[in-house]
């Protein structure tokens, strides 16, 4: 594993209160001692982590190690309409909302690029819930590809409409159980054909 790979193994780790950080720091000199070893079943092998645990971080990795982030102002602009809705919904507080942001620039000074919702649902200020239901009132909606396992946040949602995957053109569906908001792409308007498979 790269010390970038580590470093953003264990953000995510520490980001979701999985792990201490001398917990983390003990196994990391564990795996750079031992060649082949594997960080994560180090983690496991000690107690420090559980197999779910462990799977949420490594979907979350997989998921911000290869994010692309859109044009700035578009991300801004949903941002501050996701805030706004969990404000005036009394989803959160100022107080909330400014420590939120404080962490998400944070984040980004160490190139993790997380949402807002998901942050105030790591910080333990949302559910997951509750952020289904901003985003809701937002017109979108976050749909899973069985085949892939890629989550995308689905901009104008439509139920009627056909979504496909970015990845490997399957069938988008709502999934059955999300334990996190972490998405691997966005999917504007489904008639545009490079945002819709079927298409084009």
């Amino acid at each position: 594993m790269s010390r970038f790979d580590e470093n953003l193994y264990g953000r995510i780790a520490l980001f979701h209160g999985f792990l201490r950080r001398e917990q983390l720091r003990e196994c990391l000199e564990e795996e750079r001692a031992t060649p082949g070893a594997d960080l994560g079943k180090i983690l496991l092998a000690k107690g420090y982590l559980t197999e779910q645990q462990l799977g949420i971080i490594q979907d979350i990795r997989r998921k911000k190690a290869r994010k692309v982030m859109r044009d700035i102002k578009e991300v801004e602009r949903n941002e501050k309409s996701f805030g706004q809705i969990a404000l005036s919904g009394r989803f959160i507080n100022h107080g909330d909302l400014e420590r939120a942001v404080l962490e998400q620039e944070r984040l980004r000074r160490l190139n993790l690029h997380f949402r807002l919702g998901e942050v105030l649902v790591a910080l333990g200020i949302l559910s997951v819930e509750d952020v289904l239901e901003i985003l809701a009132e937002q017109k979108k909606r976050i749909l899973h590809c069985r085949a892939c396992d890629c989550h995308y946040s689905v901009f104008s949602y439509r139920p009627e409409e056909d979504y496909r995957c970015k990845e490997c053109g399957g069938e988008l569906v709502e999934p059955l159980f999300l334990d996190t908001v972490a998405v691997d792409g966005v999917i504007n308007d489904p008639g545009s054909g490079e945002e819709k498979r079927r298409e084009g």
